[in-house]
């Protein structure tokens, strides 16, 4: 989604970083955008394990695997620094 943002804003001439803000999550084909992506990143993994988990304790057969049930958790992101979020500009 966000190399659509890009291209969106090329078209109408406007620069990540310098007309506007852009922030995103991190993936593998955002690495390759410039100016590059100030993004956060997320375990997707980590995630989806805990989805899977999550949905087995919610199935009658497998309730007994997971008696904690569905466990609500807060999982960690991590800043990556790019030049999209215009900060690099403003010296911040």
């Amino acid at each position: 989604m966000i190399t659509g943002v890009y291209r969106g804003l090329l078209d109408a001439d406007c620069v990540p970083g310098r007309d506007i803000g852009v922030i995103g999550r991190d993936s593998s084909t955002t690495r390759y955008l410039r100016p590059s992506l100030t993004s956060f990143h997320l375990n997707l993994q980590d995630l989806g394990a805990a989805l899977g988990e999550a949905l087995l304790a919610a199935m009658p057969a497998y309730r007994a695997d997971f008696p904690a049930g569905v466990v609500r958790r807060v999982f960690p992101t991590r800043f990556v620094q790019g030049e999209s979020d215009a900060a690099s500009a403003l010296g911040l």
